[in-house]
C-alpha cells in the first residue's frame, strides 16, 4: 500500500501589494504559512508528499520563509518529498532550488523529465519543473513504460487546455495525459480544486490553492489524500485554509435607513461565516437615494470580518407614482413613460427607462 498526499500553490512569501494594509498583508502571510504547517502535519502519516509547483511565490523567497520551510520538512523525515517547480518559483541556475538543500528526504526534480525509484513502496515518482516563468512549449511528458505491481506518480506544474489552444504555462491537453500511462498525475497550476478525474487509465486532479489569496480564491480549500492498493482506491479532499475568502451578494431593496441595511448585511454574513473570514460584499437592489454610506456600514461591520470589502451596485429607488403628480419635468417624463407602458408588451424594459429617465432628469447616479 502506498498513500501519499498532493498540494500544489501554496505561495508562501506573497507580497500582498493591493488591497490590504500592511498589516493584512502580514496576516496573509502567516495564514498561508499556518495552512502549509496543516499540509506537513497531514503529510507526516503518508509515504510521499507531492508538491505540483510554486511552492514560493518567487523564486527567491526570504531567508526566513526557506528556513520555514526547512524545519517543516526535517519535522516528517519519514516522508519522501517531491517538488515540481511552477512559473512563479521555477528551477533556474539562481532559484533557491539550486542554492539550497532542503533536506534529506526532499528531491526538486530538473528541468528535464526524471524519475527516482521507491522499490521499498513499489512506486515510481516521476516529476520535472519549469525553466522560467513563462513556457509556451506543449508540454511532453514521460512514456511510462508499467512494470507489475508498480505505482506510477507523475507530478507537473500545467495548465490544462482543449485541443489546439495554447497557454504560456506549459499546456497540456487530455490525449498527453491519457498516453502518460501514470497511475496519477499530480497537477498544479489551477487554484480551483478539479475534482479526481481520468483520462484513459490515468486518473489526474489540480487540488487547488490550499490558502485563500483573494475574493477569486473563495471557500474551503486544501489538499488530496490518496492510497494505492492494487490500484487507486481512495483519494480524498482535506481542508487545510485558515480562514475563508467570501464573495457574498445580498439585496438590501425595501431597507429604509442606514441599520437597516447594516442589519441585512451582518446576518447574511452570519449565516454564511465567521468573523475570521475575509468578505466582499456586493450590494445589489433598489434603495432610496442618500441612504447608502459605505463608511458607515464598514464601520458598523466591523466586528463581523476580519476583512471587509465593500462594493455598491445597487440602484436608486423612486416613487414612480408620487413622482407623475409633480408639475415638473421630471413628471411630464413620467407621464408619458406611465402612458406608453399601458399599451406596451414590454413593461419590464420601460419601467428600466423610466428609472433611468428620472435618474438622469434628478441628477442621481446611473442605473
Amino acid at each position: 500500500m502506498l498513500k501519499f498526499l498532493h498540494t500544489a500553490d501554496i505561495h508562501l512569501d506573497s507580497a500582498f501589494t493591493t488591497h490590504f494594509t500592511a498589516e493584512q498583508a502580514e496576516n496573509m502571510r502567516s495564514n498561508i504559512m499556518t495552512s502549509f504547517s496543516r499540509i506537513i502535519k497531514l503529510a507526516d502519516s503518508v509515504d510521499v508528499l507531492l508538491i505540483s509547483g510554486d511552492l514560493f511565490d518567487n523564486p527567491n523567497p526570504s531567508r526566513a520563509t526557506v528556513s520555514f520551510v526547512k524545519r517543516l520538512f526535517s519535522e516528517i523525515p519519514g516522508t519522501r518529498i517531491f517538488i515540481a517547480a511552477g512559473n512563479h518559483d521555477p528551477y533556474t541556475p539562481n532559484s533557491v532550488y539550486s542554492r539550497e538543500n532542503l533536506g534529506e528526504n526532499v528531491h526538486v526534480f530538473g528541468i528535464e523529465p526524471d524519475c527516482v525509484e521507491l522499490p521499498e513502496l513499489k512506486a515510481r515518482i516521476f516529476g520535472m519543473s519549469f525553466s522560467s516563468a513563462r513556457c509556451l512549449e506543449r508540454l511532453s511528458l514521460p512514456k511510462i513504460e508499467k512494470k507489475d505491481g508498480v505505482y506510477d506518480i507523475l507530478s507537473v506544474h500545467a495548465d490544462l487546455v482543449s485541443n489546439g489552444t495554447g497557454s504560456e504555462y506549459n499546456p497540456i491537453d487530455k490525449m498527453t495525459i491519457a498516453s502518460s500511462n501514470a497511475d496519477y498525475l499530480a497537477l498544479g497550476h489551477i487554484h480551483k480544486r478539479s475534482g479526481v478525474l481520468k483520462c484513459g487509465s490515468t486518473y489526474y486532479a489540480y487540488p487547488g490553492i490550499p490558502q485563500g489569496r483573494g475574493f477569486d480564491e473563495c471557500g474551503d480549500l486544501g489538499c488530496y489524500l490518496g492510497c494505492f492498493d492494487g490500484e487507486i482506491t481512495d483519494i480524498r479532499f482535506e481542508k487545510t485554509s485558515v480562514l475563508r475568502m467570501i464573495r457574498l451578494e445580498t439585496d438590501i431593496t425595501g431597507c429604509t435607513d442606514r441599520p437597516h441595511i447594516a442589519e441585512k448585511v451582518s446576518d447574511a454574513i452570519k449565516r454564511i461565516g465567521g468573523s475570521e473570514d475575509f468578505y466582499r460584499v456586493i450590494l445589489n437592489g433598489r434603495i432610496d437615494p442618500g441612504i447608502l454610506n459605505i463608511d458607515s456600514l464598514k464601520y458598523k461591520l466591523k466586528d463581523y470580518a476580519s476583512f471587509l470589502e465593500i462594493i455598491d451596485k445597487t440602484k436608486p429607488a423612486y416613487d414612480i407614482e408620487e413622482l407623475s403628480r409633480q408639475d415638473t419635468l421630471c413628471g411630464e417624463f413620467v407621464r408619458i413613460m406611465l402612458s406608453e407602458r399601458k399599451n406596451s408588451a414590454c413593461a419590464e424594459q420601460i419601467e428600466e427607462a423610466i428609472l433611468l429617465g428620472v435618474c438622469a432628469l434628478l441628477g442621481g447616479d446611473e442605473v
